[in-house]
């Protein structure tokens, strides 16, 4: 399956023309490429580092095809269902995004991920060059998360947890923590609640679980209510929003 460069431009990365091509983000393009699952015309690239013209050079990736005319960036809002894996295919045939998103058009991609456990907003799209910026981590870009733990927390333990934890080899911290005000009303909210507002930055794998556990709670729900500024509001499990470039501009 062939794509082919759709504008007229100056040689760039090979990384970069398959991200600008909507097919995956720089990053994941980066190892397709080190596996040998990308050829410039009809030759497998390896090494990091090869130019291509957009234009003029075939680049075939897995098989999957865009066809010759550029693509349309297109943005989707998605609340993605507890219990379904945030990529589009899954090895263990697990429920994925490509149960709510294979009857679209033009193919799309997740902006970062979600736990299998957790629910609530991504963003889906085809534009390569915005995935690359909101993942890098020179973004700063903040994430919040409305979470229910099992048992009541108080201020000690509150404490704790805004002091974060060892998350895969490496200390992390929360942006912040508190009692969430979204279960209640201003002035009313008492102390030891079960309901948390977490706000990260980066956002390792299972973070808020990790620091949760290690400060002796279970996550009971876990649901992603913002990306920046951008909110779920409301969106219902499983479904797809298609929003404009403005609506995500203000992301930046």
């Amino acid at each position: 399956m062939i794509y082919r460069g759709m504008q007229k431009n100056k040689p760039v990365r090979l990384q970069k023309a398959i991200a600008d091509l909507g097919v995956c983000s720089r990053r994941r393009a980066e190892i397709l490429i080190q596996e040998g699952k990308v050829r410039v015309n009809g030759k497998v690239i390896t090494q990091m580092g090869v130019k291509v013209d957009p234009r003029s050079d075939e680049i075939q990736v897995v098989g999957k095809a865009y066809g010759a005319q550029k693509q349309e960036k297109v943005y989707y809002l998605f609340y993605k269902p507890k219990n379904t894996v945030s990529t589009l295919s899954d090895p263990e045939g697990r429920p994925c995004l490509t149960d709510h998103v294979k009857y679209l058009k033009t193919r799309v991609y997740p902006i970062g991920r979600l736990d299998f456990e957790s629910e609530g907003l991504m963003i889906l799209t085809n534009d390569g060059a915005l995935t690359q910026k909101i993942t890098h981590p020179s973004s700063g870009i903040h994430k919040t998360y409305d979470v229910t733990v099992d048992q009541a927390v108080t201020q000690e333990k509150l404490q704790c947890l805004k002091e974060g934890a060892v998350v895969e080899g490496k200390k992390v911290v929360p942006v912040s923590c508190e009692w969430s005000a979204l279960r209640y009303p201003e002035g009313r909210r008492p102390e030891g609640s079960r309901f948390l507002k977490f706000v990260l930055q980066d956002g390792r794998k299972r973070e808020i679980r990790v620091i949760c556990e290690n400060n002796g709670f279970k996550v009971t729900r876990l649901v992603r209510v913002a990306i920046g500024k951008i909110e779920l509001r409301n969106l219902r499990s499983g479904e797809l929003k298609q929003v404009d470039s403005q609506t995500i501009l203000p992301l930046f």
